[in-house]
């Protein structure tokens, strides 16, 4: 997908959670994203890595029910292009 003129390559991962005794257990989720510099090597795009939504669990932290709406590329991709568009 392209983002700020360039092409990225987008990565979703999650991790397994399980710290009952605070409540917190489920699946935690961090989407990356890379461009390529100008040699060809990747490199992380940090507007995308460091943007707060994409990050976070699916499943209960600290006892309230928590839900991530990024877990696939497609809500991915409708994210970025609603952002470009400046949709709320």
């Amino acid at each position: 997908m392209d983002l700020e003129g360039k092409t990225n390559i987008f990565t979703i991962v999650h991790w397994d959670v399980n710290s009952r005794g605070i409540g917190t257990y489920g699946k935690y989720y961090q989407v990356y994203a890379y461009v390529t510099d100008d040699q060809g090597k990747l490199i992380e795009n940090k507007s995308v890595v460091d943007n707060s939504a994409m990050t976070g669990m699916d499943g209960y932290q600290e006892g309230e029910e928590s839900s991530f709406p990024y877990k696939t590329a497609g809500t991915v991709r409708s994210f970025f292009k609603c952002k470009q568009a400046k949709c709320k």
